[in-house]
């Protein structure tokens, strides 16, 4: 069976400070108007932001009130202390680096739902997203991360007021997700939760886009930037058998006919796989690895297949590039 990359699409970002450049202070486009600060309870309280509120909740709450039909807490949800909504964009990063097909950018988004401190702990209901972005195709491309992802993150207050992680804590998959839900999380959020409203994930992906294109300026690059799916992939028509040892073997270069980049010691690389069709199972793959801003051609790759047979590859190292 050909092998396919398989990526859930997902959302929102914020991209850390090497990869993406951005906070997530900068994710909204929505200007912010002020809100009266909530009343303090006995034994909690919500802080008000309204001094320095955040522009995500900000701009989701704006983008729900021009959805009347769809069902979400977005009505209710507090605007967000600056500090507090870093903390939880940090806390996204941390909890999903390492999880996914690395890219060059790494970024989240979320949607703080809710929130409340009691003593020096506060504890955020939030829904969150992950994603790495890569170039394909020459297209900036989400490649890898999640979709829409509710968690419960948990946070400490030091004597300087800074937020320190305490936890982060998501419902279980599968059949247990509905019932995981109602144990996290308070009973006025579940429908925003189990139902995920479509201006929640257009607002997550409208960040995530955002950001994406932040990292485009920081680099200087202009591209176009989308999901996994918006690239047609075109695969070699091919055995199965030749198909699989071909890229198992040179596995860094794409399984499809086109093109990903790749940082390597600092240093931009484009990975690139042509197929060239003879007719009558017979055929040629070109693999090709160059350096992007000379194009200058570092390896290249022949590989020669007869009757749907692989009978030879011919490989030529033309610079050896120090690591």
């Amino acid at each position: 069976m050909k092998k396919f990359l398989t990526v859930v699409l997902a959302v929102a970002i914020v991209c850390t400070t090497a990869a993406c450049g951005a906070s997530s202070n900068a994710s909204a486009e929505t200007a912010v108007t002020e809100e009266a600060a909530p009343e303090e309870t006995e034994n909690a309280k919500v802080r008000s932001a309204s001094d320095n509120p955040d522009e995500g909740n900000a701009a989701a709450q704006e983008a729900d009130s021009s959805a009347s039909n769809s069902v979400t807490f977005a009505a209710a949800w507090p605007s967000v202390p600056a500090e507090l909504d870093e903390a939880v964009g940090a806390a996204v990063i941390d909890k999903n680096s390492g999880t996914y097909l690395e890219g060059e950018c790494k970024a989240e988004g979320h949607i703080v739902l809710d929130y409340y401190e009691e003593k020096n702990m506060t504890t955020v209901y939030a829904l969150t997203t992950y994603g790495e972005y890569g170039f394909q195709n020459g297209k900036f491309i989400k490649i890898s991360g999640s979709g829409v992802i509710p968690a419960v993150i948990i946070f400490s207050i030091d004597k300087e007021g800074d937020y320190i992680f305490n936890s982060y804590t998501e419902p279980s998959d599968g059949s247990g997700y509905t019932a995981s839900v109602k144990e996290l999380f308070p009973k006025e959020l579940y429908n925003s939760i189990i139902s995920v409203s479509d201006s929640d994930e257009s607002l997550l992906k409208k960040q995530e886009r955002k950001y994406a294109k932040q990292y485009l300026n920081d680099i200087g690059r202009s591209a176009e930037i989308g999901d996994y799916s918006d690239i047609n992939k075109e695969i070699p028509d091919i055995s199965d058998e030749a198909y699989n040892a071909i890229f198992d073997r040179y596995w860094e270069y794409p399984y499809w006919i086109g093109t990903q980049e790749k940082i390597e010691g600092g240093k931009r690389y484009v990975y690139e796989t042509q197929w060239k069709n003879y007719g009558n199972g017979d055929s040629l793959i070109y693999l090709t690895k160059y350096i992007y801003d000379t194009g200058e051609i570092i390896r290249t790759i022949n590989i020669h297949i007869d009757d749907g047979e692989i009978q030879s590859s011919e490989e030529k190292v033309l610079r050896l590039v120090e690591s």
